[in-house]
């Protein structure tokens, strides 16, 4: 005999989960076998993670369960300020990475000293394990090289707290005219917030200024950038 659960159409069980906040998708995703797999879409869809050394969960589920990985979409790694990423959290995050192919948006600020940690990413991007349509770094990354590598996908390439970001801008729009570049900064570094947004319509003489794709991927990532 077919349970009622089992008997919902699953087009009724995907919307359904389109009501349920990240917490219930896991509890959804355990009520019978038949919801786990819409709830799991809609729970690895979106991640955002502040990074705890002590708890690396996250990235074992997505290193180890390479189907769910292919679920992520987008991706926000943060770390707490002055945090600098250890060995073991650049080996976790760049082999759960790795399994993320359906990766479309990634934002990752990393210090200056993050070198090693900096060079993995930029090595994974060159690859193209994923093709990313939007890329919110830190400015001490290699843009251009980025840019060519994810050039057949990439739509908006953003920095932060980065002053010296103008002149690879500068190179980066001459060669990819469509690409959209902005970057941002915090007026006041005693708290977290991004609160100060650079744009450069300079760069696209010979094109219209969209603001629109800017401004929903400057609040995307984060509701505290504004």
């Amino acid at each position: 005999m077919i349970g009622l659960a089992q008997s919902i159409p699953p087009e009724l069980k995907r919307h359904i989960a389109g009501f349920c906040k990240p917490a219930e998708l896991a509890n959804l995703a355990l009520v019978n076998t038949s919801y786990r797999d819409e709830a799991e879409v809609l729970l690895y869809r979106k991640i955002s993670v502040w990074f705890e050394p002590k708890r690396l969960s996250i990235w074992d589920t997505l290193k180890t369960h390479s189907h769910k990985a292919a679920l992520v979409r987008s991706l926000t790694i943060k770390f707490e300020p002055n945090y600098y990423a250890h060995t073991l959290a650049a080996e976790s995050i760049c082999t759960a990475l790795v399994n993320t192919r359906g990766l479309l948006e990634l934002c990752l600020h990393l210090l200056e000293e993050d070198v090693a940690f900096q060079a993995q990413i930029q090595a994974l991007l060159r690859q193209r394990y994923f093709n990313l349509e939007i890329f919110h770094c830190s400015g001490y990354f290699d843009l251009p090289t980025i840019v060519d590598s994810q050039s057949n996908s990439l739509q908006i390439l953003a920095t932060c707290d980065h002053w010296n970001t103008l002149s690879a801008f500068q190179d980066i729009a001459r060669r990819y005219p469509s690409l959209k570049l902005f970057s941002y900064e915090q007026f006041d570094y005693t708290t977290s917030v991004f609160n100060i947004l650079n744009i450069f319509p300079a760069l696209y003489p010979n094109n219209t200024f969209l603001w629109d794709p800017i401004s929903k991927s400057y609040n995307c990532h984060d509701k505290r950038i504004r």
